[in-house]
């Protein structure tokens, strides 16, 4: 039996079904709200999606509701339930639902995990109507980083005070106990609006990272949530990279669940069989130290998907079962957490049960669409799926770039990108496939993959010598790399295009069986 057809571990009774458009159970807070007439079923399901992250347009898209009526229910929402914005919605839905301890409750590892506040944004334009923009602004990043399950944002909504204090930015983080403070200003010429950003380390001071985006004048809702989704992708991996950096330089003594899991990030990055089973360590060991906290669970689980797709498994089936297993525990520990929708959704198509994991990848995506990763493999789901959908291989992964075009594992975007135009002409040239390539190996952490798929985009342009060099480079990545583990990991895509298994044969031919 193929690999990748190998049938799930365990009991298919067990395993929930998922799709695009499954219901799921009231909560029970939301469930009283409607039999006490607080909201009507419409306003429940418009409160949910609205405050999981999606915008109006995207509330109205999934309910199949104009986003106008969207902004009506939201009215009447706001004022039963007594908030005044977004983040306040989250909170008051949070603060009713069964849960886990909460993080007061936690307060170790509140503190160990990064915390954020977002101060209120400076008004150059000195315009009294822009105001309300940058109020909005302000929630809408505040919204969009809670998402990220991992962070910890704290909401500071005196605008007067900060604003007119003569205190340091270091001085606020002090006050509000957290460790980086987000700071930035809004102006605007003709039809043009400029925002700018800057991402502070309280304890130093530093400015770890700081951007501008330009956007022209249009919408007002619209234009919030282009300018809040465009600073928070581009902000938030910045934060964890600077974490991970940060957890390199202490000790390995007394660790916190998230420091661990830092450590084990960090491990990841080098596609390595030692690297990898480091890494696992550190993640078994941030469970072990908080079997509460899901994001671990998540990242255990990618590396045994790792394992899968890199041939390194000695058991396939087991491999698959624990992936599978720790992907659904960190649901279970939050439903809301989207990368373990992303692992879960990477396992599906390991399995190629490419509908369940288009479900699962969009349900993430509608959860946080500022994460890369989940575009990244719903990409990689379109590419080894029986449909020849390479165009949206194509669409996914630039959007994966644009929304971090500084992402470690980015090799796997541009890899991936160049797998598509070597399968469909109509998308590009070989050449634009192998210059896909060359990007992805360029970067330290790229695995054997992209090495094979630029000696296949060279074969197809007959550059045998540039083969033999990316072939020679995949085994050094890999050095007990052969014919079987590569024609196995690409079956799928294989069997669809003719032309691609032909120049993946010649390459396989030079490698052992």
């Amino acid at each position: 039996m193929n690999r990748l057809s190998t049938p799930e571990c365990g009991d298919r009774k067990a395993r929930p079904s998922l799709s695009s458009h499954s219901t799921v159970a009231l909560p029970r807070w939301m469930a009283v709200a409607i039999k006490s007439g607080i909201l009507s079923r419409r306003e429940k399901e418009v409160a949910e999606a609205y405050a999981s992250g999606l915008n109006h347009k995207q509330v109205g898209a999934s309910l199949y509701i104009a986003p106008t009526t969207v902004r009506t229910h939201l009215g009447a929402i706001y004022r039963k339930l007594d908030v005044s914005s977004k983040i306040e919605l989250l909170h008051k839905l949070d603060a009713e639902r069964p849960r886990l301890p909460s993080t007061l409750e936690r307060s170790a590892e509140l503190a160990a995990r990064p915390s954020i506040a977002v101060l209120p944004f400076e008004n150059r334009s000195r315009s009294d109507e822009q105001e309300f923009l940058i109020d909005g602004l302000v929630d809408g990043v505040i919204s969009a980083l809670s998402r990220f399950r991992a962070l910890f944002v704290i909401s500071q909504n005196s605008s007067a005070s900060y604003r007119s204090s003569p205190k340091t930015v270091r001085a606020i983080a002090a006050e509000l106990g957290v460790r980086y403070v987000i700071v930035g200003s809004l102006s605007h010429w003709r039809q043009e609006v400029r925002t700018t950003a800057a991402l502070i380390e309280a304890e130093t001071g530093e400015q770890i990272w700081a951007g501008h985006f330009d956007r022209p004048r249009t919408e007002l809702f619209r234009l919030q949530d282009e300018l809040a989704g465009a600073i928070v992708s581009t902000l938030a991996p910045e934060v964890e990279a600077h974490e991970i950096a940060r957890v390199q330089r202490i000790g390995s003594q007394n660790l916190s669940a998230w420091e661990l899991c830092c450590k084990g990030l960090h491990a990841f990055l080098v596609p390595t069989e030692h690297s990898i089973a480091r890494a696992r360590s550190y993640f078994e060991q941030s469970i072990a130290a908080d079997p509460e906290f899901s994001t671990p669970h998540a990242h255990l689980s990618r590396s045994y998907f790792y394992e899968l797709m890199s041939g390194q498994s000695e058991n396939w089936g087991e491999t698959l079962r624990l992936g599978l297993a720790h992907a659904r525990h960190a649901l279970n520990i939050d439903h809301r957490d989207d990368v373990a929708y992303l692992v879960l959704g990477y396992n599906l198509v390991v399995q190629r049960r490419y509908e369940e994991a288009f479900a699962v990848l969009d349900r993430g995506i509608g959860l946080n669409p500022n994460n890369s990763g989940l575009y990244n493999a719903r990409a990689l789901a379109a590419l080894f799926a029986p449909q020849d959908a390479y165009a949206n291989v194509i669409r996914d992964e630039r959007m994966a770039l644009r929304l971090s075009p500084n992402d470690p594992l980015r090799w796997t975007f541009h890899a991936t990108i160049g797998w598509a135009i070597l399968a469909d002409s109509e998308l590009g040239t070989s050449e634009d496939a192998l210059q896909a390539f060359r990007n992805a190996t360029t970067m330290a952490s790229a695995d054997w993959h992209a090495h094979i798929g630029a000696a296949a985009a060279c074969q197809s342009i007959a550059d045998q010598d540039g083969a033999r060099r990316a072939i020679d480079d995949a085994r050094a990545r890999r050095a007990h790399l052969t014919a079987t583990a590569v024609t196995e990991t690409l079956t799928p895509l294989l069997v669809k295009s003719s032309r691609l298994n032909r120049w993946v044969g010649e390459v396989c031919a030079r490698l052992p069986e």
